[in-house]
């Protein structure tokens, strides 16, 4: 088995949006009963065919993978106010699951396209996965990892390639609620294959795949 190890880390800026009726991921609908706090990786569905949008309020920095957030805003006005951390669990939650779509809330130079994802919160953090292919060379699957601390007010993101691999997909991961929307979130295994093929394993243990023969 062979490890894939071209791994490029970037912790992101203080970051907390609060932004009632957009969607926590872009491959995820919003729910009737989502908790403004819990809104912190937000991102807009292009209308373009084939691209991705980040969100009008984080600022991308080219060669670093780092995005930077806008201000806290109040969840009793919808106003911003400026505050720090560290900040109390939030009440909304997401249960572990496979998402379908082809969008990410990061620049087609970094993944595009996508083929599916997964996510899952508790009450003190948020995990988003991508699975597709490198932006800039199709024939690199990447795996882009997303993580938001709610209570220290911090994101940092990890990309994960599979060289010669294609788009991939995540086929199995931890799925449903419970301690499982906390364990995946640092242990969870992910499945996958490509387009050409080659299939293996993500974990969120150390952000590495394992390639089978």
């Amino acid at each position: 088995m062979a490890r894939a190890k071209n791994r490029r880390t970037a912790p992101l800026a203080p970051a907390r949006v609060l932004a009632a009726g957009l969607c926590l991921f872009v491959v995820a609908g919003c729910g009737s009963g989502s908790d403004p706090h819990a809104v912190g990786l937000l991102a807009e569905r292009s209308g373009a065919e084939g691209t991705n949008s980040a969100p009008s309020d984080l600022v991308k920095a080219h060669g670093t993978h780092t995005y930077k957030t806008a201000s806290v805003a109040s969840r009793q006005t919808g106003t911003y106010q400026e505050s720090g951390p560290p900040y109390p669990p939030v009440k909304a939650t997401r249960r572990a699951q496979i998402v379908n779509g082809e969008s990410s809330p990061f620049s087609t130079a970094i993944i595009w396209p996508v083929r599916n994802g997964w996510e899952a919160s508790d009450h003190r953090r948020i995990t988003g996965v991508w699975a597709g292919v490198a932006g800039d060379d199709s024939s690199v699957g990447r795996f882009v990892v997303l993580r938001q601390n709610y209570i220290r007010d911090t994101q940092s993101v990890d990309t994960v390639d599979v060289p010669g691999a294609g788009a991939l997909k995540i086929t199995h991961a931890p799925l449903g609620k419970g301690p499982v929307q906390s364990r995946a979130q640092s242990g969870g295994r992910f499945r996958f294959n490509s387009r050409q093929g080659v299939t293996g394993t993500l974990s969120l243990t150390d952000d590495a795949v394992t390639v089978n023969p």
